[in-house]
């Protein structure tokens, strides 16, 4: 007999257009497969839908050559030609019940384009940010370039149509998207109606997101993924400016996906990396009072485990999702450890909750997504 104490996590949760079958989210993460190793990036996720997930997403998938990241390895949609592969890791999402998400990524100024040799673009022409700290210089984009940047946008939500996606996921977080990138003051000098003021730096954003909705908004969910902070104080994104986003645009997307601040920030290995971090984000952020903003909208926030109950933090995130102040359990690293959804499988069957998700490990807060 399961404790009802963990009935929520098992009820579905309407997306857009989509139903999950529970709340068990398995965020966007890459596994090093990318488009290299499809059939094995395929595997994984059907491994994950056995298990008993409700959504599953792809890594970050490059969806124009005008923005790649090599020597990196993820996954690509620039063409017809990558449809199939695409397909086979959709279907093995499906092969279970679980809705099957890809994220979309324009990696903008985190893109040294060392194999497609364009110059990478941005919004304000300056050095790259790559890990590798590239000498390469990304041009300004004009107005011309933003309205390629929608036109590829589309083609790419088309595809992915055609590839059974259920959700379509814009990625904006990390430093890895452009839609950070014209958010973020340290990015976006701009001086039109594309940069300074915050509508205007999130104007872009607007629009790709509008874009989705017309072109395939009737059939696939829309998730939009934010950093809650970029970590670089009041020069970028900080998390002071998230409220104010969230309520100036809460109209947009069926979820808003709202991770931990930048790559390095929360992507530790799995067994040691402490996943509290964002708490101060998220307390700082009122998402309780958010709610009303967003209406029946979901929101997904990737937080820490500090709270009434330190000696159970997982908890913690039982107790947001019965007070309504978040829709789904968000997971990436525990999604790594436990492919095949031994928590979800085991709170299903009415064992103890001190296996899998909501066991308590203190040497390391709780699980949190990862890109």
């Amino acid at each position: 007999m399961r404790d009802p104490r963990y009935d929520i996590l098992f009820e579905p949760v309407r997306i857009g257009p989509v139903t999950a079958k529970n709340r068990f989210y398995q965020v966007p993460h890459c596994n090093g497969g990318g488009y290299r190793d499809p059939s094995a990036a395929a595997e994984m996720r059907r491994i994950k839908s056995e298990g008993g997930w409700g959504v599953i997403f792809t890594e970050q998938a490059e969806l124009h050559h005008t923005s790649e990241i090599t020597p990196f390895i993820e996954l690509r949609l620039w063409d017809d030609a990558d449809i199939p592969m695409l397909a086979r890791m959709s279907d093995a999402m499906h092969e279970y019940g679980a809705l099957a998400g890809i994220q979309l990524a324009y990696p903008g100024i985190n893109g040294p384009n060392l194999y497609s040799k364009e110059v990478p673009r941005g919004p304000s022409a300056l050095p790259i940010r790559t890990f590798t700290n590239d000498p390469i210089q990304a041009r300004a984009m004009d107005k011309e370039d933003i309205r390629d940047l929608r036109r590829w946008h589309r083609n790419a939500f088309k595809r992915a149509k055609i590839a059974g996606f259920d959700l379509i996921c814009l990625y904006g977080a990390h430093g890895f998207g452009i839609i950070q990138h014209f958010l973020s003051t340290a990015t976006n000098q701009r001086t039109d109606d594309y940069g300074g003021t915050l509508k205007n730096r999130s104007r872009l954003m607007r629009e790709l997101v509008a874009d989705a909705k017309d072109t395939i908004g009737g059939s696939c969910g829309i998730t939009l993924r934010l950093s809650l902070d970029e970590m670089i104080g009041e020069l970028g994104f900080a998390n002071s400016e998230v409220r104010d986003l969230i309520e100036m645009h809460g109209d947009l997307p069926d979820l808003w996906d709202l991770a931990h601040g930048a790559w390095e920030d929360c992507s530790g290995p799995s067994h040691l990396a402490r996943c509290d971090g964002a708490d101060d984000q998220v307390r700082h952020a009122r998402f309780h009072r958010l709610r009303q903003t967003l209406d029946c909208r979901s929101l997904l926030a990737q937080e820490g485990g500090r709270g009434a109950d330190r000696r159970h933090p997982r908890m913690h995130r039982l107790q947001h999702l019965h007070s309504g102040r978040h829709d789904h359990v968000d997971l990436a690293l525990h999604a790594k450890s436990d492919l095949h959804g031994g928590m979800a499988q085991g709170l299903a069957s009415g064992k103890d909750a001190s296996q899998g998700l909501f066991a308590e490990h203190p040497d390391r807060g709780l699980w949190a997504g990862r890109t």
